[in-house]
C-alpha cells in the first residue's frame, strides 16, 4: 500500500504518526484523543502493537476519526513550514492573556 505521493504505507509510518501526535512540543489536537496510547510497538511490516495506560473502549471509534488519519512521513517533512491556520490556532488570543 503506498500513499498519494508513492511513499511507503507500513507499520512504522503508524508508529510515526502515532509518536508524533503524543509529542507535546507539536502540540497536536488529536493529542487528547489518543492520550491513554501508552506505547506503539512495530511487531512486523504490516502490524503494529498499541499499549493502553487503562481500557479504552472507544480507542476503534477514535481511530475512525481525524487521530486514525494516517499521513505520509515524506510528505510532512517536505513541508516545514506550519500554515497560517495552524499558526494562529497555537498563538495566544488577547482575551487569554489577563
Amino acid at each position: 500500500m503506498k500513499f498519494h505521493d508513492g511513499t511507503e504505507f507500513n507499520a512504522d509510518i503508524v508508529k510515526w504518526n502515532f509518536d508524533r501526535m503524543r509529542d507535546p512540543e507539536l502540540a497536536s489536537p488529536r493529542r487528547s484523543e489518543i492520550a491513554p496510547v501508552k506505547d506503539v510497538k512495530v511487531l512486523d511490516p504490516f502490524t503494529v502493537e498499541m499499549t493502553l495506560s487503562s481500557p479504552f473502549a472507544p480507542l476503534l471509534s477514535v481511530l475512525t476519526d481525524r487521530a486514525g488519519m494516517m499521513v505520509s512521513r515524506a510528505a510532512v517533512e517536505s513541508t516545514r513550514t506550519i500554515s497560517p491556520a495552524i499558526r494562529s490556532a497555537r498563538a495566544p488570543s488577547a482575551s487569554s492573556s489577563g
